[in-house]
């Protein structure tokens, strides 16, 4: 069972509605090449609306793209987000099995350091960690964002997704949404 992820594997109400890549189309202009954008939920009537029915969710959306090719900005090093314990994924471009997420051990003062990056609201860990669990998000996730992880892409194209965070824990989340217990841990 996976304890650092979910995969949303029935339709949850009113996000299904959303045209996540028609937001994306309207706010493309904007991004400049940044890896990441952060976009107010109140700037969406929808997403505000459903924000309102689930106020758990942070107020603003990110929009996270993760580069194509073997460039550096093909990965995503590993780290943990600030702001937020969990967050709900949604595929957007290239969400297919050529992109993998991995969750890392919990860092330890013996043998990792933390380097804040606050341009991209994280904190990057260095030093060793041992890789705990991958998967390719080719459906909407929810993750766990407290746990170290890292993002790579394979593909020559890039990889865009939505991810909406929250202060709420994975189990949290997964509870607050009703779904079924499959066993995560957090």
């Amino acid at each position: 069972m996976a304890q650092h992820f979910r995969v949303i594997d029935q339709p949850l109400a009113g996000f299904c509605d959303i045209d996540f890549a028609g937001i994306y189309a309207a706010v493309q202009p904007m991004l400049n090449g940044a890896p990441n954008h952060y976009l107010p939920v109140a700037s969406v009537p929808q997403l505000h609306a459903l924000q309102q029915q689930h106020p758990y969710f942070n107020e603003e959306i990110s929009l996270f793209t993760v580069k194509g090719g073997q460039a550096l900005e093909s990965r995503w090093p590993i780290h943990i987000d600030w702001g937020r314990k969990s967050a709900l994924n949604i595929p957007v471009i290239n969400c297919t099995e050529s992109a993998t997420t991995t969750f890392y051990e919990l860092p330890t003062h013996a043998a990792n350091t933390l380097q804040a990056a606050p341009e991209w609201g994280i904190s990057l860990v260095h030093g060793p960690l041992k890789s705990v669990e991958s998967f390719c998000m080719t459906a909407p996730t929810l993750i766990s964002t407290e746990t170290p992880h890292s993002v790579t892409n394979h593909s020559t194209n890039d990889r865009v997704i939505f991810s909406w965070g929250s202060l709420y824990t994975l189990q949290e989340l997964i509870q607050a949404l009703k779904l079924p217990s499959t066993g995560v841990k957090t």
